[in-house]
């Protein structure tokens, strides 16, 4: 995984996981970045976090057996960066 980040890479989706395309309310900054991550990175479900430098986009690919949008909007939320489906 760790040389994926290197190479440029995504790591290839696991074949129970499913990706959302959602929107952050305003274009983020590093720390907005570093929050988004601190809030999906752990949560239970989330399997990658992708936020779009310079964009209000936000890829997440997530387990929809443990996890839904709606909770992971939620989460966003929570942690003061609040999001919708794009």
């Amino acid at each position: 995984m760790l040389a994926a980040v290197f190479a440029g890479c995504h790591p290839a989706p696991a074949a129970d996981t499913v990706e959302v395309e959602l929107q952050l309310d305003v274009i983020p900054c590093q720390q907005c970045v570093s929050t988004v991550h601190v809030a999906l990175d752990d949560f239970d479900g989330v399997a990658h976090v992708l936020v779009r430098e310079g964009t209000k986009d936000i890829r997440v690919r997530y387990d929809p057996s443990r996890t839904d949008v709606d909770a992971i909007l939620r989460a966003l939320a929570a942690a003061g960066e609040p999001a919708k489906r794009k």
